[in-house]
């Protein structure tokens, strides 16, 4: 819609302003509004024209000169308008800008120019009103800010064969747990004992952490999860006793009114010694997935089958590929999870829930497998709120509190005896310090700290042991490999020496 016609002189001096430079020359268009209003209330007989894609502005260099000198100021309507669209929004001072300035910033054209569409809607066939001014037609113009995507707070699975977590322990508490911030971790060939191994479980479990898991009888395998405490994980016994090609660990997260189904599959490759079949395990995973998608529980299927999802013309992977595309389920991991280069170790969840996402493979060099990480689009629970107590002592008034001290019958009667004098003085202290740093209470989140203590020997690994990373990093020869995977031998040897 053009602006109103104030009946100035033709000279030439024009600007063709679009509705979507608002968010980049905003102070300036609402000057121009402000005055192009101010001046058709002193215009009679003219009313607004037809509407069209532009509008214009014309004045001449005579009227733009008197600019610095009249004092044209939004109306008190129009300002309205502009908060009622959230155009302009006063922040406070954040991160990264100067300390104690207040800035004006715009909202993403996008909302600005639904939320204009709905006020025009609304207005237009209201000719009264002299700010709706600008053009219906924004719906097609671009978005000029890059707009950052902002992601919940999610939760972190992991996934990872241990090949024995009898001697990893404190690589699985701080290498895998502290550094990549996990919240669930899932280890398959544990090789725990159903009984004896309760300091291991307890050196490989982190402060703050709960560890469950499912041995096998007999020598090998076996399957563990090691899950922060706050989250609402429910554990169920196995429901499939037929089972004999695979091992499995069947757990329910409950999290703000979702329910996700994680189930670990641990499956042994085919040897002389077990005499397991393929065509076994074909027919025994088709009836776990019929049980796991017959529950209303998001599923998430995760272990090592032992399978080269990557060799598209071995015919178990086909069959498997088939059986998860006929249940609406898809493998999200397409790197490598083996030092050999293939893909054994899976993720798989349903196609339409979009549960699973950003799936990640890092080599930890503690196994021959790698770490696959992906993140869950669950919202996690809120943590834990402990309650602390504490005397704000930066805040006392230390001359009422030394005038105080002076005037107490601690130095003015002091007592005779030692077992008085230590009585009177803690409670006289006491007594101050209620009265001028009360103590008070305050709830904070749950923070675990690390149960070790960093001594000497093991700071002296912890530098060998990066000292061999970078080493084999470097060089990429398997003598640093090697040494990278026990640093402990080196240190020990260097000791010795």
């Amino acid at each position: 819609m053009d602006l109103y016609n104030c009946g100035v002189t033709p000279n030439k001096l024009f600007w063709r302003i679009q509705f979507w430079n608002l968010a980049v020359f905003g102070p300036f268009c609402l000057f121009i509004l402000c005055l192009s209003t101010t001046s058709c209330e002193q215009c009679s007989g003219l009313q607004p024209k037809g509407l069209s894609i532009s509008m214009s502005v014309s004045y001449s260099s005579e009227h733009l000169l008197r600019l610095n000198h009249v004092d044209n100021r939004i109306s008190s309507h129009l300002f309205n308008i502009l908060l009622e669209l959230r155009v302009s929004v006063h922040r406070r001072t954040k991160r990264g800008t100067r300390s104690g300035v207040k800035f004006k910033s715009f909202i993403n054209s996008q909302k600005a120019i639904v939320n204009f569409d709905q006020h025009l809607q609304q207005n237009e066939n209201e000719s009264s009103c002299p700010d709706s001014i600008l053009s219906r037609s924004t719906k097609t113009i671009p978005n000029v800010f890059a707009i950052k995507k902002i992601h919940p707070p999610r939760l972190k699975l992991c996934l990872l064969n241990i090949q024995s977590a009898c001697n990893k322990g404190l690589d699985i508490e701080e290498t895998i747990i502290h550094q990549n911030i996990i919240d669930v971790l899932a280890l398959t060939e544990t090789w725990l004992k159903p009984q004896g191994d309760e300091s291991k479980i307890a050196t490989m479990t982190p402060n703050g952490y709960k560890f469950e898991h499912k041995p096998r009888m007999s020598k090998g395998g076996g399957i563990a999860v090691i899950y922060r405490e706050h989250l609402s994980l429910k554990f169920y016994p196995p429901k499939f006793i037929e089972v004999k090609s695979f091992e499995y660990l069947e757990c329910l997260l409950t999290s703000a009114q979702t329910a996700t189904r994680i189930i670990v599959v641990y499956r042994p490759p085919i040897s002389k010694k077990n005499q397991l079949k393929t065509a076994i395990f074909h027919g025994e995973f088709s009836n776990l997935l019929e049980y796991v998608l017959s529950s209303k529980a998001r599923p998430i299927i995760l272990g090592d089958f032992n399978f080269h999802f990557d060799v598209q013309t071995n015919p178990d992977t086909v069959k498997l590929q088939t059986q998860l595309l006929t249940n609406n389920l898809i493998q999200h991991v397409s790197f490598p999870t083996h030092k050999k280069g293939h893909i054994l170790d899976w993720v798989v969840s349903n196609d339409a829930d979009r549960t699973v996402e950003e799936v990640t493979v890092s080599d930890l060099q503690i196994s021959d497998h790698f770490l696959v990480s992906c993140l869950l689009n669950i919202q996690p629970p809120l943590k834990p709120l402990t309650e602390i107590k504490f005397r704000n002592l930066r805040r006392m008034n230390s001359e009422a509190f030394r005038h105080d001290l002076m005037t107490s019958k601690l130095f003015l009667h002091p007592p005779s005896t030692l077992d008085e004098f230590a009585l009177i003085y803690n409670s006289t202290l006491r007594v101050l310090l209620d009265k001028h740093a009360p103590t008070k209470t305050k709830k904070i989140p749950f923070r675990p700290d690390t149960p070790w203590v960093y001594t000497d020997d093991v700071r002296l690994l912890k530098s060998e042991r990066r000292r061999a990373e970078r080493r084999w990093r470097k060089s990429s020869l398997e003598v640093h490999r090697q040494a990278c995977r026990r640093p402990n031998s080196c240190c020990q040897g260097n000791q010795n020496s």
